[in-house]
C-alpha cells in the first residue's frame, strides 16, 4: 500500500467519527440541557521527504524537500459549554442554570456526575418524603452533599442563590434545605459525556481538579442564577451542524477518490510487470 492509500484511508477513519459526532448533535437538537460536541483532530506522522540534490538550484525560494503526512485523528472531544435558550415550564421540579455551572449529582455508588438538565422529578419514599432524583435516578444534593428531601405535603422552593426551603400547606412551618450544589467547571476539557445528557471527569483525574463549587469562588465571581420552572434548551446550531456535515462529507469523499486513485496506481504497476 502506497502512503496516499496510507493518509487516505486513516483520514476516512477520523472523518467517520466526526460524522458520528454530527449525527449524535441534529439527534439531540431538541434535548434539554444537552452541550454540543466536536472532535479535536492531529496530524499523523508529518514529516519532510528529501529530495534529489538535482532539485537543489540556485534561486530556489522553496524550502529543499516536501512535507508529507500521514492522516489525521481524532484525539478528543470538546464541549461546547455555551447556554441554551431558557424554556419556561412552571413545573416546580424544573431547573434552569443562568451562567457557567452544573447541577451536581451522585449515582448509586456514591461518584459524582454532572449536568445542565434540570428536568428533575420526585422520587416518593414508603414515608412519603420525596427525592429530588433525575429521570435516570440519580439524587441531586446540597451543598453538604446531602440529598434533597422534601417532607408529605410541603412545597419546594429555590430561589435565584440555589437556597432551598420547604414550606408546610398552612405556611407557618418553613424548613431550610439548604443550598443546591452547583459547581462551576475550571478544566472543560477534563469532562466527558457519559450517557443520559450527564458529565463525568476522565478516568484517573480529580473531580475536584475540573470543577469547583460555587461557594468556594469569591463573592460574585460565579455569576450564576437559578431559576425555578424553567429549562434550558439544547445549545446545537442545526444550520452550523448542516455546514460541517457538508464539509466532512466533501473530505470524505476526497479521501475516497485517493484511495481509489492509489488502487488503481497499484494495479497499473502490477500490470506493467506483467
Amino acid at each position: 500500500m502506497n502512503h496516499s492509500m496510507i493518509a487516505a484511508s486513516v483520514s476516512m477513519a477520523a472523518l467517520q467519527r466526526k460524522l458520528d459526532l454530527i449525527a449524535d448533535n441534529v439527534a439531540n437538537v431538541n434535548t434539554v440541557g444537552y452541550k454540543s460536541k466536536s472532535g479535536v483532530f492531529e496530524e499523523i506522522l508529518s514529516g519532510i521527504q528529501p529530495q534529489e540534490p538535482d532539485f537543489a538550484r540556485e534561486g530556489r525560494r522553496t524550502p529543499f524537500g516536501f512535507p508529507m503526512g500521514g492522516g489525521a485523528r481524532m484525539v478528543g472531544i470538546r464541549l461546547d459549554l455555551t447556554p441554551g435558550t431558557p424554556q419556561q415550564t412552571g413545573l416546580p421540579t424544573d431547573l434552569m442554570l443562568e451562567g457557567n455551572g452544573l447541577f451536581e449529582l451522585r449515582t448509586a455508588e456514591g461518584g459524582r456526575v454532572f449536568t445542565r438538565h434540570g428536568a428533575f422529578q420526585w422520587q416518593i419514599d414508603d414515608a412519603g418524603n420525596r427525592w429530588l432524583v433525575t429521570s435516570s435516578g440519580y439524587r441531586v444534593v446540597n451543598d453538604d452533599d446531602e440529598p434533597i428531601v422534601v417532607p408529605a405535603g410541603y412545597e419546594w422552593h429555590v430561589a435565584g442563590d440555589g437556597t432551598m426551603t420547604a414550606v408546610s400547606p398552612a405556611g407557618d412551618d418553613v424548613l431550610e434545605l439548604g443550598i443546591l450544589k452547583v459547581v462551576q467547571p475550571v478544566r472543560a476539557d477534563l469532562l466527558r459525556a457519559v450517557g443520559d445528557n450527564l458529565l463525568a471527569v476522565a478516568d484517573g483525574v480529580d473531580p475536584d481538579e475540573a470543577v469547583v463549587p460555587l461557594d468556594e469562588l469569591p463573592a460574585g465571581a460565579a455569576g450564576v442564577t437559578v431559576r425555578q420552572g424553567y429549562l434550558e434548551a439544547s445549545n446545537v446550531d442545526l444550520i452550523a451542524e448542516m455546514t460541517e456535515l457538508t464539509n466532512a462529507l466533501r473530505a470524505y469523499q476526497l479521501s475516497a477518490r485517493a484511495l481509489a486513485s492509489g488502487e488503481q496506481m497499484l494495479q497499473m504497476a502490477a500490470n506493467l510487470r506483467g
